[in-house]
């Protein structure tokens, strides 16, 4: 069989015609999807005007100039660092004005016992009323407190902003 008439045999074929066509449209289609793709159009500037003025509205101006090398500079993570004494306002909020409403207080956590791990490691099984109790370790957040210190019978508390109190096991 000669391999010439064999092409031929398989080109005069309506199914193989119609099949080269659709693949000579689909590799042009293909080929200008790309082209659009990569080509780089310049955007013209935007307007002033063309910003969004509910956005920025009641916000206070930006900051034109930051300084990069103070913010390099200051170590996240220093023992000396703390939170400010003041809270930083939300958009629209004024300085002074209290974000929530003052309430009951919070009920005080119930510890239940304290305990030591064989490698030495403190923690305590508390519990805040009308919740399951929980086995927290030192820095574990417990509803608004953190715990601080865990001895023998005994659990340190701490909320935010408020003096630490200990908590002896019922």
């Amino acid at each position: 069989m000669n391999p010439l008439s064999f092409d031929s045999e398989l080109l005069s074929s309506p199914r193989v015609r119609i099949a080269l066509m659709l693949l000579a449209v689909a590799l042009t289609l293909f080929a200008a999807a790309f082209v659009r793709a990569v080509r780089l159009e310049s955007l013209p500037p935007a307007s002033p005007a063309a910003e969004s003025h509910a956005v920025t509205e009641g916000l206070p101006p930006r900051a034109t100039q930051v300084d990069a090398e103070h913010v390099v500079q200051a170590d996240l993570f220093s023992a000396s660092r703390s939170a400010p004494g003041e809270r930083y306002p939300m958009p629209g909020e004024e300085r002074g004005e209290a974000s929530t409403p003052a309430g009951p207080p919070a009920p005080k956590p119930n510890v239940l016992g304290t305990g030591i791990t064989l490698d030495g490691t403190v923690f305590a099984t508390v519990q805040l009323p009308n919740n399951p109790s929980r086995i927290v370790r030192i820095g574990d957040r417990l509803g608004i407190y953190t715990v601080v210190a865990i001895t023998r019978g005994t659990v340190t508390f701490r909320a935010a902003g408020a003096a630490p109190f200990q908590v002896n096991a019922s």
